[in-house]
């Protein structure tokens, strides 16, 4: 176990506790968001001492600065979202469950519809152990093929139901392909949180926020969704 953190200030801010093997890209990334934050303390401690620059222009260098530290966490977001792509594929290939055909449209509409259902369910603990258990493969191979909250399920929820499905048809995996969720999870917390730090130090406005953020706003940016959708509308009619 280790603890990834950053000094901010004088204070040691944890990022992330790191149960996975140290190594491969998503230790990469997750370590690179301390290094990340740290560098950009740096950045701001110059600027701020630097007796040559006006007050605006220590304003402007220390927005600038931000900016620059929430663009490349949005492009460790961006890598990390191919990395859980790519593992949704080896879960639902080790799970057993058979991916899109080119040219099928019947599945996915039927997968939407039992997505609905399912999402319509009042008992939620019901619905969760039904698809654990998998007395119904069709229901479960329907939610691991399409994102949770269409299921009404959190990430949790689809993970346990993901893993259960591979005890059942690769139970050498399971117990990697665990870890490799939990590694995912906990990588996607410290971009989230270096974000936020950020912010914090650099008064970086909403609007600055979002833009840097970009596709992956609605994980980074700690406002609700429609005020990040809002934002997005008018910083798009703006620039057009």
């Amino acid at each position: 176990m280790e603890k990834i953190s950053a000094i901010v200030n004088g204070k040691d801010r944890i990022l992330a506790i790191w149960e996975g093997p140290q190594e491969g890209e998503l230790y990469g990334i997750a370590k690179s968001t301390a290094r990340e934050i740290e560098g950009t303390f740096l950045r701001l401690n110059r600027i701020i001492n630097d007796t040559r620059l006006s007050p605006e222009a220590k304003r402007d260098d220390r927005k600038e600065a931000g900016l620059d530290s929430l663009k490349n966490l949005a492009k460790s977001a961006t890598r990390l979202e191919a990395l859980r792509v790519q593992h949704q594929e080896r879960v639902n290939r080790l799970a057993a469950v058979a991916p899109y055909r080119d040219g099928d449209a019947a599945t996915p509409l039927i997968d939407m519809e039992i997505a609905r259902k399912l999402d319509g369910m009042k008992d939620e603990t019901a619905r969760v152990i039904l698809l654990v258990t998998g007395e119904q493969p069709r229901l479960t191979d329907a939610v691991l093929r399409l994102p949770p909250f269409l299921s009404g399920l959190s990430e949790a929820e689809h993970n346990r139901i993901a893993a259960a499905a591979i005890e059942r048809a690769n139970p050498e995996q399971s117990r990697l392909i665990a870890q490799e969720a939990d590694d995912l999870n906990s990588t996607s917390k410290a971009i989230a949180k270096a974000f936020r730090l950020i912010v914090e130090q650099t008064g970086a406005t909403l609007d600055a926020q979002v833009a840097a953020a970009g596709e992956h706003a609605g994980q980074l940016v700690n406002i609700a969704p429609e005020a990040i959708q809002s934002i997005q509308r008018r910083l798009a009619d703006t620039a057009a």
